[in-house]
């Protein structure tokens, strides 16, 4: 080991790394520890803002964007079944997902657009099928 330090009290030699001295308890840190050096001062930098990392072409869609997302797949409950209905809903489903996936567009605006491409839908369907009922 290094040279050893002497404790100011006793005078008995003590290891540098002792915090106090072996032989009455005296605290040798001040004597043994030699004065930190300056630290060179730091250049200040510029916070950089965390980058937003842009989303997956096949990002996952919020959780509560499903509920507007689905809402013309009541069309083939409304007019009671058929394939063109059924396809007319799924088609206007996907379309939804497709606006609900677009994080580019603000929220409000994809919750927006799919409850107006379901309103829309609901407004041709509702008229189409009362006046297929008065057919009947």
């Amino acid at each position: 080991m290094g040279a050893k330090v002497a404790c100011p009290k006793c005078g008995e030699e003590n290891y540098p790394t002792d915090r106090q001295c072996l032989s009455c308890g005296t605290a040798l840190q001040a004597a043994a520890k030699p004065a930190p050096a300056a630290a060179p001062a730091a250049t200040p930098v510029a916070a950089k803002a965390p980058e937003k990392p842009a989303a997956a072409p096949n990002a996952q869609m919020e959780w509560y964007l499903w509920a507007p997302a689905v809402l013309p797949m009541g069309i083939m409950i409304f007019t009671r079944g058929g394939a063109i209905w059924g396809a007319m809903g799924g088609a206007l489903v996907g379309l939804n997902m497709w606006v609900g996936k677009k994080s580019d567009i603000n929220l409000g605006l994809r919750i927006g657009i799919m409850l107006a491409i379901s309103a829309l839908a609901y407004g041709i369907v509702i008229p189409l099928v009362i006046a297929a009922s008065k057919l009947d």
